[in-house]
């Protein structure tokens, strides 16, 4: 667990862009949005963490089938949105491979 977090310790440093694919919720969402499994910054009020959020640029997005789409949701989004297309796709839908 310390790699992990030494990763996104250096990648919420990196000041460049990031495209990270991964199947870890919790790196992603670590990483993207500043939700580090830290409960030290339980100081920070709601106005301090809502302006903190508009200084940075990143986002959760989603490519699928040649589109590109930002999930407001964050990675919370993209997980009920898989998860519904999948259970669509078992009852018989047409589902395509995500």
């Amino acid at each position: 667990m310390a790699t992990i977090q030494g990763l996104i310790v250096a990648l919420k440093e990196f000041s460049g862009a990031v495209v990270l694919v991964s199947h870890d919720a919790y790196f992603i969402k670590a990483v993207c949005e500043d939700d580090d499994g830290d409960e030290d910054d339980e100081d920070e009020d709601d106005e301090d963490r809502m302006l903190r959020a508009q200084e940075e640029d990143g986002g959760v997005y989603r490519v699928k089938n040649s589109k590109l789409d930002r999930l407001e949701g964050g990675v919370d989004e993209y997980v009920k949105t898989v998860v519904a297309e999948n259970n669509k796709g078992m009852r018989g839908g047409a589902g395509r491979p995500i």
